[in-house]
């Protein structure tokens, strides 16, 4: 009995250096970082009434059950787990205000956030004198209601997930917004990036307390492109303008089809707030990426840098491990290209189809035909017809195809690593034919 009285002893005197540790390890981090230590008594008290108004906010068909299963022991615990897996003191104002924010907007998002989007959030708070739930520091009582309000929200959007009922999900979705709307505000307004939260439309956002004002966007000059033909309208070339965009990757596979093996390149799309997309041809700037994750959820993931390989997530599947990828080089301004290319598959898009073969120009001309063979050798493009050929211009990850009968095309480009001749466009890959 005293060996047992004397390991327990020395196990609570090992897990108070631990916690003791880590609150000095917060504070040696940021000047700004405030932590508590939890009263015991203070915080059955109050677990009492929050998960009593916590019970009267969960929809009846899930009510009783919260009732019996939301422990709240279980939910610190379960809190403070999440807590020191991302190497953050659970009890400090950033980890607190950071775990609402996170939360909220997965559940909004139905996705994941990146440990590097996390970091984001806690430097933008450690940098600050306040949180986005107010002043540092903030209270026991404060934090405790915080923390069993967002583990509640987790747990209900678990449930609903797992029994596929929407109802549930429709009401849990709901309240996040409203969460998030305390925080920031319209969450379709924002995005999270690797600098955390930043609007989307900074003229119509406000910046949250706690928050650092972002940075006012700027739209790169827009490119002078080659003069259009007179039947060609007058319109802006598509910009750089979204600063999400962190590269077009290029992933090498092996195939196996009737004709045996074979190894291509796929495209994808990567972000700096940590997603990806596969399967895209249209321009990144033209993207919009709320539709898109909405129609076409399947084709976004998550990835993170492993040294020189790349950490993939598709739809909470396991992660994939890319050891054979590269990254692409976007086109430089006043850019052009001089040759005639093929795909090995047709260009499919609006305005022609099926045509596996393009002529570039310097002076920004191109023209579009379906070759086939040896047919090659003896075509001359025709710069002047009206659906297949006009006037291109290059712009970053983009290439802008103005028709000469008026029709105007944007797709995403982007060159291979090493040359300016082999290249891909919406999601063909050209190679020169010449």
């Amino acid at each position: 009995m005293i060996a047992t009285r004397t390991y327990r002893s020395a196990r609570r005197r090992q897990t108070m250096r631990a916690r003791h540790l880590a609150l000095a390890l917060c504070a040696l981090l940021a000047s700004t970082a405030h932590s508590y230590e939890p009263d015991t008594n203070a915080r059955k008290a109050l677990s009492k009434t929050v998960k009593r108004d916590l019970i009267a906010a969960t929809p009846g068909s899930q009510r009783l059950a919260v009732r019996l299963s939301f422990s709240t022991k279980v939910a610190f615990r379960d809190y403070e787990k999440l807590a020191k897996q991302g190497g953050y003191p659970p009890y400090a104002d950033c980890s607190i205000a950071t775990f609402v924010e996170i939360t909220n907007w997965q559940i909004i998002q139905q996705r994941d956030v990146t440990p590097a989007q996390i970091a984001a959030l806690m430097k933008r708070c450690q940098s600050s004198d306040e949180t986005v739930l107010g002043p540092k520091p903030l209270s026991q009582e404060q934090g405790d209601r915080e923390i069993l309000r967002g583990m509640w929200q987790r747990n209900l959007a678990f449930v609903g997930r797992n029994l596929n009922d929407g109802a549930l999900q429709i009401f849990i979705t709901a309240d996040a917004n409203d969460k998030f709307s305390q925080l920031y505000g319209n969450a379709s307004q924002w995005q999270l990036t690797a600098n955390g939260f930043e609007p989307i439309a900074s003229e119509s956002t406000t910046t949250p307390t706690g928050a650092s004002a972002p940075a006012p966007q700027t739209t790169p000059p827009q490119e002078t492109a080659p003069p259009p033909p007179p039947s060609t309208p007058t319109q802006p070339p598509s910009t750089p303008t979204n600063k999400n965009i962190d590269r077009i990757a290029l992933r090498t596979v092996t195939r196996y089809g009737l004709s045996g093996v074979y190894v291509e390149n796929e495209t994808y799309l990567l972000f700096k707030d940590g997603s990806i997309l596969r399967d895209f041809s249209e321009s990144p700037y033209m993207l919009n990426v709320a539709a898109s994750q909405r129609t076409a959820s399947k084709n976004w993931g998550l990835w993170r840098s492993l040294g020189q390989q790349l950490q993939v997530t598709w739809n909470g599947k396991d992660p994939q491990i890319w050891k054979k990828w590269f990254t692409t080089r976007p086109a430089t301004r006043d850019q052009t290209i001089q040759g005639r290319f093929q795909s090995a598959d047709g260009f499919g898009g609006g305005q022609v189809a099926n045509f596996n073969t393009v002529a570039l120009t310097s002076d920004g001309r191109f023209t579009w035909a379906s070759l086939k063979g040896g047919d090659t050798g003896g075509w001359l493009p025709a710069y002047s017809d009206k659906r297949r050929a006009g006037r291109y211009e290059l712009n970053g990850y983009s290439i802008r195809l103005r028709y000469n009968d008026g029709a105007v095309e944007d797709y995403a480009f982007c060159f291979y690593p090493k040359d300016n001749e082999h290249f891909v466009i919406g999601s063909n890959h050209f190679t020169p034919l010449d």
